[in-house]
């Protein structure tokens, strides 16, 4: 399987940036089509997992997503299935 690296421009402080994607609640914030998120308060560590829930085109998916990579403030990268046969990783 091929690695998708999806990269993400936002026009905001670094800090204030990794305090949204640690906190896995706020995902709305960058991600308009989630409409739930379950998890930890916090994405702390390497095997951390939280579930997203997308409404897209009036149907809602919902995926799961685990923390591979770790270093705070630095990186994050979450991998996971979002529909059947598809895999995604996020760094």
């Amino acid at each position: 399987m091929s690695d998708l690296v999806l990269h993400q421009q936002i026009g905001a402080p670094a800090g204030r940036v990794w305090k949204i994607l640690e906190d896995v609640r706020r995902l709305p914030e960058l991600s308009p089509s989630t409409v739930g998120v379950a998890g930890p308060d916090r994405l702390t560590r390497v095997g951390d997992e939280f579930s997203q829930t997308v409404r897209l085109a009036s149907r809602q998916f919902t995926s799961t997503w685990m923390v591979t990579k770790f270093n705070f403030e630095r990186l994050l990268v979450i991998e996971g299935s979002v529909l059947l046969g598809i895999a995604l990783r996020h760094d």
